[in-house]
This record gives structure tokens, sequence and C-alpha cells, in this order.
């Protein structure tokens, strides 16, 4: 009887301890959200017609692609190019496997657990993978409490930053051939999806995407989906797009993406139509997760986050060691608080322009903003050992800000006269008056900047 009772406690004790290490290795949360998409999911609905799908968008049809594991005679293919049809695609379910690049979502198999179910494999990229991946997002951070989105929304950003670190890393080992075949393997299916005017005779919703007026914009691409556009640009820019062209595209698409999302908040009488809830950014954040904005806008600024420092890693060849809060420490976004505040400001007295805050221009308001949003607070603390003359260089954070076109250390700020959009040196803005005559985030013309006095510290 004793022997028994020690082997039942025996036994007992090894499941507790398994158990334990399964919810422990559950990084990401991912084993309670997939029970729960099983014991809710909907049965099949049945095939719906080419009629029951009216906002249809090119899908590049992908053909296999090749294992990028060292080969001896490993040579770019030429017919690598994607095939796009535009046939209805089904309503993705958050239970299918996704695979980006070397990394490989395990969201299928039943033998796997927590943080196992993340893979590398092969090379592999399609536009089904991103768009599966953006749909776990948006289904993972809005199923549950919302009391706990933003824990939620740390998780899937950390398992996003996981999936890059793969990329990048793995990446890094390769030879010069392989990554050079990776590159176009990247552009095949990046170029054609924004620089293709027709797919198979129909107009492509994606055509010129970051160069058009944002007021032709919703006219002309109504069957666009915004968040595939910036998971491209997130995921597939960084190898294929120089450092200019990144950070323009991405101010481009905060202009669209959070300009037709506010419109439609602003029409659903989500967002308050009172400009002074808006006054700070930690007002402005609050507004936005009241209105159910929080979780794209904290998707918008850490892929943000996530694209800088992929390109900065991919061109160095440097490995991906930083944690989610510092890259976005490393690279906030200064101009995006001043985008989001002129796309909400314009609903309250059209044709007259507001007097953006000074915090939106700041370090700290960005900092502020990403904690109302997010529930991350970036400003690095000091060690308790340090003195306060050891962090004194350059401000209490020691964090150096930076050009967002060029990456170098920033002495001051400088703003276009005509929309005060900010985040460029003196060098770059004087560069882009000169090739474009316009501000790149949204396009009103200009030909002169002035100086804005860095109050961030």
């Amino acid at each position: 009887m004793t022997q028994l009772f020690v082997l039942k406690t025996l036994l007992f004790s090894l499941f507790l301890f398994f158990y334990q290490q399964g919810l422990a290795n559950d990084t990401y949360g991912l084993e309670e959200f997939l029970k729960h998409q099983k014991e809710n999911r909907e049965p099949p609905s049945k095939k719906q017609n080419s009629t029951d799908q009216p906002n249809m968008r090119p899908q590049p049809n992908m053909s296999p692609q090749p294992n990028m594991s060292p080969q001896p005679n490993m040579s770019p293919q030429p017919n690598m190019s994607p095939q796009p049809n535009m046939s209805p695609q089904p309503t993705i379910s958050p239970l299918e496997n996704i695979r980006i690049g070397f990394a490989r979502l395990n969201l299928e198999s039943d033998d796997l657990s927590g943080d196992d179910r993340l893979e590398t494999y092969g090379f592999e990229v399609t536009e089904q993978g991103l768009e599966r991946l953006h749909s776990l997002y948006l289904n993972y951070v809005n199923t549950g409490d919302p009391e706990y989105q933003k824990v939620r929304i740390q998780r899937m950003l950390r398992l996003m930053h996981r999936i890059f670190a793969i990329n990048i890393n793995v990446t890094s080992e390769k030879s010069e051939e392989e990554r050079e075949l990776i590159k176009q393997t990247v552009i095949s299916l990046f170029r054609p999806f924004f620089l293709s005017e027709y797919i198979n005779g129909r107009s492509n919703p994606y055509y010129h995407y970051f160069f058009l007026d944002p007021d032709a914009h919703e006219s002309s691409y109504a069957g666009a989906n915004n968040g595939l556009a910036l998971m491209f640009l997130a995921f597939l820019g960084p190898h294929c797009l120089n450092k200019g062209q990144l950070y323009i595209y991405f101010s481009f698409l905060y202009n669209i993406y959070t300009g037709e999302s506010y419109d439609q908040a602003f029409d659903s009488a989500l967002l308050s139509k009172n400009i002074n809830e808006y006054h700070s950014p930690e007002s402005l954040g609050n507004q936005l997760n009241a209105a159910g904005l929080g979780a794209e806008t904290a998707l918008l600024v850490g892929l943000t986050a996530m694209a800088s420092d992929a390109f900065h890693c991919i061109n160095s060849g440097l490995r991906s060691q930083g944690t989610l809060e510092t890259l976005l420490i490393q690279y906030l976004p200064y101009e995006f608080l001043v985008i989001i505040y002129n796309n909400i400001a314009r609903h309250f007295r059209p044709g007259r322009s507001f007097r953006v805050p000074v915090h939106m221009y700041t370090k700290i308001g960005m900092e502020c903003f990403i904690f109302s949003i997010m529930g991350i607070d970036p400003i690095p603390r000091l060690p308790e050992s340090s003195t306060e003359e050891e962090g004194a260089v350059g401000g209490a954070t020691g964090v150096t800000k930076k050009c967002g076109v060029c990456y170098e250390p920033l002495q001051e700020m400088v703003l276009f006269e005509n929309c005060v959009h900010v985040g460029m040196c003196q060098n770059c803005i004087e560069r882009l008056i000169d090739e474009k005559g316009c501000c790149p985030y949204c396009r009103v013309e200009s030909k002169s900047y002035k100086k804005l006095i860095d109050i961030s510290n």
C-alpha cells in the first residue's frame, strides 16, 4: 500500500512538473488561444462564388520555393516570379499554419505545444502566409477580456519579433549567393504586388499604393487591404528597398492606414468630436483604445521598429539581438503622432488646419503614446548603482535620436514649413525638397523648412 501511494505521488508530481513546464514554455499564450478557437470554431461555410466577394485583390500564386539549406551549385532561378490570379480567397482560419521566410508557426499539430510550435524550415514566402499572420494577430488580440488586450498585443508583437529574428539570423549564416537568391525571391513577390497596374486584365488596387495623392487614394484603392500592405512592407521591404524608400513608404502607409481607419471611426461615432480630447499623446492613445483602434495602431508602430531593425541587420550582416523594448527605443517613428493627429484634426474644421500640440513632436511624447496603446514602457532605466552623472550625456535616457532617412544622430529636428511634418535631419530634408518638392508623408508641396528646437529632454 505504501509503495502504491508513493508511486501515485511520484506520477502526480511528474504530471504536475510537465504541465507546469508546458505552461512556462508557452511564452506567446498560443495554447489557450488555440483551445478557445477549436471549442468555438464554426463549421466551414459553403464555397462562395466570385459575386460573393466584392473586394477581390490580386493573389500571387507562388510556386513552391526552394529549400534554402546549403547547396553546392546554388544560383538564382529565372522563373521565380509569381503568377497572380484574381480568384476569391476563403475566410482565413486562425488555426492554419503560417510560413514566412525561414520561420513556420505550426498551429495545426496536436503533438506540439507552446514555443515548440515555432519551427525553422527552408525559405518560403507567399502572400497567404503574410495574410494569415495578420489575421492571427487580429483574432488573437481581440479574443478574450478587453481589460487584458494590451497583454495580448505584447505577446503577438513578441511573436512577430521572433519571426523577424529567425529570418534575419538564418539569412546572416547563408553564403552571398544564397542571400542573393533570397532577395530575388522576395522581389518576385513584392514588386508585382505593388508595381503591376493590371492583374489578369483587372486593375490592381495596390498599384502605386505609396505614390498616389491621399485625396485620390480612397476612391482608387477601394479593394486594397491596408493591413496586408503593411505586412508586405514590413516583412519584405527590408530585403528589396533602400533606406530612404523604406522610410518614405512607411510614412505614406501611416497616412493611408490611419486616415481611412479614423474616417470610418468618425462616421460610426466611435471617436470623440471634441478636439480637446486629443491634446496630449496619452489622451490620443486613450481615444484610439476606446474606439477599438489601439491594436492596429500598436501593430503599425511595432512592425515599423521590427522592419527598421531588419533593414539594419540585413545590410550590415549583423544578427538580431534586441528585444521588443530596445527596438521601440532605437526606432521610434517620430513623425507618427503628427500624422495621426492631423488625420484626426481634419474632421473638425474642414479646410482649416490645427496647430499640432508640441508634445506630439517629442521623444517622450511618443514613449507615452506607446505606453498608452501597448502597455510597454520603452524608457530605459538606469541600474540602481548608476549615478545621475553617468547617464547625463545625451539626456537621462542615454538614447540618441536619429534621422528617419539616414539614421545619423539628430542634433536638432527640422520640419517642412507648410505641413510641419518632422523627423529628419537638415541634409535629408534639403535633399527631399530638391528632388521632390513635397513632403513624403502627406505630399503637400513645400519648398522650405524650419528648425524645431528639441525640447524632449
